[in-house]
């Protein structure tokens, strides 16, 4: 499975390249910069979290094994990128850990 996927986000690479503003500072260019040839592997990772550990809230993926190197937001525009390709689906909705609901996401 994981060429399959590896393959599909390599023939995306273009449209789900890291994003920043123009008027973004030089700091956020470079961060854009340096994370997109860990991009196809942080998609394939996210899948097999939820694939591993089933359907679950953007700070329930955050918290999973594997990620402690990125930024809560580069797991986020993660997921949100795999939600715009249909390889997640919503699931019906939690409260996070400050009572606020969030989106249960899940393979479909």
């Amino acid at each position: 499975m994981s060429d399959i996927i590896n393959n599909f986000f390599a023939s995306m690479s273009d449209i789900y390249a890291p994003k920043s503003r123009a008027t973004d500072p030089v700091t956020s260019l470079l961060a854009s910069k340096s994370l997109k040839p860990h991009m196809h592997r942080l998609h394939t990772v996210c899948l097999e979290k939820f694939k591993l550990y089933g359907p679950m809230t953007d700070e329930q993926l955050e918290e999973c094994p594997g990620f402690d190197e990125y930024a809560p937001s580069t797991v986020r525009k993660r997921r949100c990128e795999l939600a715009e390709m249909e390889l997640i689906v919503p699931a019906g909705n939690k409260q996070n850990k400050r009572g606020r609901m969030m989106i249960v996401w899940r393979l479909p």
